[in-house]
């Protein structure tokens, strides 16, 4: 029998570390969501491609792994360690709540980019209505290019296609550079954002009729 706060909202913050200026969305999600699909959601409203390996780390430091169709033709739990948690054996609201509200994700054990997701309401009411039961309300800067080297690798990216003298340690070739020389750090389209989450949502929930996706004022 389902809860009496199943149906309830998150609000929720997710922060990219080591990178500056930083990299943030603030997103609204079911609490009932399960862990697999909640990681759907931040991979889309951070910008990501998905082709990398994701777990989460709980405040006691219990992890759970998301099954890669990339990496894993198994359905059985082979790819997770002895120690490790199926993501898709828990909602969001087992492992992000009011006593622990504090939750990490990473993406890519290569690059380690590491989230730190933060409950900011666990009871969250919209003064309007939402076109989706997930969606992005706000967010600041790009998401980093993948398998650039981390956050570290990033930021002398942006350093050499600035033209900017930059560790030379990262191999940045020329075409390389000249292929993103137009890339913008500060960029950050949230419409696309949702209309990818409206997507989503519907692809998860099987609802036929597409949200309409609204305008959010810009971050402050």
């Amino acid at each position: 029998m389902a809860k009496k706060d199943d149906n309830a909202l998150y609000l929720i913050k997710i922060q990219l570390s080591n990178v500056t200026p930083t990299v943030w969305r603030r997103i609204v999600v079911p609490r009932s969501i399960n862990l697999a699909d909640f990681n759907k959601v931040l991979i889309i409203a951070m910008g990501w491609s998905a082709t990398h390996l994701s777990a989460f780390e709980d405040k006691k430091g219990i992890w759970y792994s998301v099954k890669n169709d990339w990496f894993d033709d198994d359905e059985d739990g082979d790819f997770l360690a002895d120690d490790e948690k199926n993501a898709q054996d828990f909602i969001l609201s087992q492992v992000l709540h009011i006593n622990e509200p504090k939750l990490k994700q990473y993406y890519d054990f290569g690059d380690d980019w590491k989230h730190t997701i933060t409950l900011e309401d666990d009871k969250y009411t919209p003064e309007k209505p939402l076109p989706c039961p997930i969606v992005c309300l706000a967010g600041k800067n790009a998401c980093p290019l993948e398998d650039i080297g981390g956050a570290w690798g990033y930021q002398e990216f942006k350093k050499a296609i600035q033209g900017k003298e930059y560790d030379r340690a990262y191999e940045f070739d020329k075409e390389f550079l000249e292929n993103f020389a137009d890339f913008d750090p500060k960029e950050f389209d949230i419409q696309s954002t949702n209309q990818q989450l409206s997507e989503l949502h519907d692809d998860l929930y099987k609802v036929q009729k597409k949200a309409k996706i609204i305008s959010f004022k810009k971050p402050m």
